[in-house]
């Protein structure tokens, strides 16, 4: 039986290592940048953001046109009967409390009068 030298079994390790390596790599793309005619991003025209803002704002003032003070009225009684329930809602909840400690301050002074 032959003997293999150790620094050899160590080269032919690495050099399979190194061509499994090259087979598991993924192929490098070059990519073909295009620049955007809006912002002169690294991207395509038709993904600009600033090109989307501008026609969000677009619409927006339109739709703000058209309807205007209808939707801020809405909103604002909206937002009024909101805040009218949860002022309701807080005035029960706080007078239920102050009952509960009245009722608990009445015991404490009932035991400490020892009746």
């Amino acid at each position: 039986m032959s003997r293999v030298h150790p620094t050899a079994v160590k080269n032919q390790v690495q050099r399979l290592m190194e061509a499994h390596l090259a087979l598991t790599q993924p192929a490098q793309v070059n990519k073909i940048t295009t620049s955007c005619k809006i912002c002169s991003g690294p991207h395509d025209t038709q993904y600009c953001m600033e090109e989307h803002k501008q026609a969000f704002v677009e619409y927006a003032s339109s739709r703000t046109d058209e309807v205007g003070e209808g939707l801020v009225s809405e909103f604002m009684a909206s937002q009024d009967a909101r805040l009218s329930k949860f002022e309701a809602d807080f005035k029960r909840q706080q007078g239920d409390m102050t009952n509960k400690i009245d009722t608990v301050l009445k015991a404490i002074s009932d035991q400490i009068a020892g009746t």
